[in-house]
């Protein structure tokens, strides 16, 4: 009996283990509010401690975990820390949902009439009906 089908190779691993990653530093409900606001444009930790209203050293937990994920940068500015989303924050997460770039509306017509055909579901009817 063969293993070769489920064997995963390291390098196949560390990608899962870093879109996993991403995942998980924006599941938090806090830290997805702190993307949403970082989205719109940068603020101060000050800025982002009244907006979401949690304690600093609670804020500042949840801003390094997605400063580590790269999804936020830190801009130092004297005493105030300036934070704002790291380029291509949500393409990168987005490109980390499985089949991200396979969604059912995108995907094409004959491939879909493929799969029905090899299931015995007969031709597609036209686009207009």
């Amino acid at each position: 009996m063969e293993h070769n089908s489920i064997m995963l190779d390291s390098m196949e691993i560390d990608g899962w283990a870093e879109q996993a990653g991403l995942l998980a530093a924006a599941a938090d409900p806090l830290r997805l509010r702190v993307l949403t606001i970082l989205s719109s444009q940068q603020r101060c930790v000050c800025d982002l401690q009244e907006a979401v209203s949690v304690p600093l050293n609670l804020l500042s937990y949840h801003l390094r975990a997605l400063r580590e994920a790269g999804l936020v940068v830190c801009t130092k500015r004297g005493r105030r820390r300036e934070y704002r989303l790291a380029p291509g924050a949500f393409e990168r997460l987005h490109a980390a949902l499985p089949n991200a770039g396979h969604r059912p509306a995108e995907q094409s017509t004959t491939a879909v009439a493929g799969r029905l055909a090899a299931a015995g579901a007969g031709p597609l009817p036209p686009a207009n009906s």
